[in-house]
């Protein structure tokens, strides 16, 4: 099967499951403004009633949109939000997407249907990649279209499609395995291909699934090395560092426009400044939490005061 096919098949799988927040005439948000302010003064009993979940897409993320619509219509890059409190950094915050190609385009649309197509389109590039990278490996046309399907359509995904920027950096995933298998047969087209899929999964916006992504990869591509004869394995394992080494320096270089205001931020905002223990299994550093999953005791349990981060106070 072709991949135009394949293509089709999934523009009508997301066709289908978005039909009606995409050209019906129900909006993408998953919660019941009446249940907030200011919108909860005017409300009637009846809006009331219905129920509400997740706030974050429409107190969060729809903000963010706007904002970054209004800037870019303007024609002005949009350093600072002036909407909260006395004003806070606007670009320096990953999630705000003021880089990322696709929420770019967006913003030539109503922000509140944009939501519906932001989900759309990364729901389609999450089956696409997958799809990409399952062919690429001798999976059959019709297993990588199922693989496609279960990964885009896993709950993952599907308690989180309207969180646009974890959804995003989900999609890109697949990619990051799609490119190095590339990189492994030609390194200089995989690396390219590589750099330019990490640069979009760090702009999504979701830089904590982001470096899952990473790790995953990054394991895989181990194994690959490790899998090869035991003549060749350092020579295999030092490729992908190669590999690795080049795409990652070049991705880094792309997204310091975005990086280095970050590291500014978080380096003069005091509320950024979390517990280690934190930073070490919720934040930023999805290794802990990987080997969390296989040793469970292994860092400790904060609850009884065993946790790392307990033991040098």
């Amino acid at each position: 099967m072709k991949t135009t096919y394949a293509i089709i098949i999934f523009a009508l799988i997301v066709l289908a499951f978005f039909h009606d927040v995409l050209v019906g005439s129900n909006v993408f948000l998953t919660a019941n403004p009446a249940h907030y302010d200011p919108w909860k003064a005017y409300a009637s009993d009846e809006d009331l009633g219905r129920n509400t979940y997740w706030e974050d897409p429409l107190l969060t993320y729809l903000p963010r949109r706007m904002l970054l619509r209004d800037a870019v219509r303007s024609g002005r890059l949009p350093l600072w939000n002036p909407y909260i409190y006395s004003g806070t950094p606007f670009l320096a915050d990953p999630q705000s997407r003021v880089f990322y190609p696709i929420e770019i385009l967006l913003t030539a649309m109503d922000p509140v249907r944009a939501m519906a197509y932001d989900a759309a389109i990364h729901v389609f590039l999450a089956m696409l990649g997958m799809y990409l990278f399952l062919r690429r490996v001798g999976v059959g046309a019709r297993g990588s279209i199922l693989g496609a399907c279960a990964y885009a359509f896993s709950s993952f995904f599907y308690f989180r499609y309207a969180f646009p920027t974890l959804v995003a950096s989900a999609a890109w995933i697949p990619f990051h395995f799609y490119g190095f298998e590339v990189a492994w047969r030609s390194p200089r087209k995989g690396t390219l291909l590589l750099t330019i899929f990490f640069t979009l999964g760090y702009l999504a916006g979701f830089p904590q699934v982001f470096l899952f992504g990473i790790c995953a990869v990054a394991f895989y591509a181990i194994y690959v090395g490790l899998s090869q004869a035991a003549g060749s394995r350092i020579t295999s394992l030092f490729r992908v560092g190669k590999v690795f080494a080049i795409s990652g320096l070049l991705a880094a270089l792309l997204v310091s426009v975005q990086l280095i205001p970050f590291f500014e931020l978080y380096r003069n905002s005091f509320g950024l400044r979390y517990p280690a223990d934190y930073l070490l299994t919720v934040f930023v550093t999805p290794p802990v939490i990987l080997l969390r999953t296989v040793f469970p005791g292994f860092f400790g349990n904060p609850i009884d005061g065993t946790s790392w981060s307990d033991l040098s106070r």
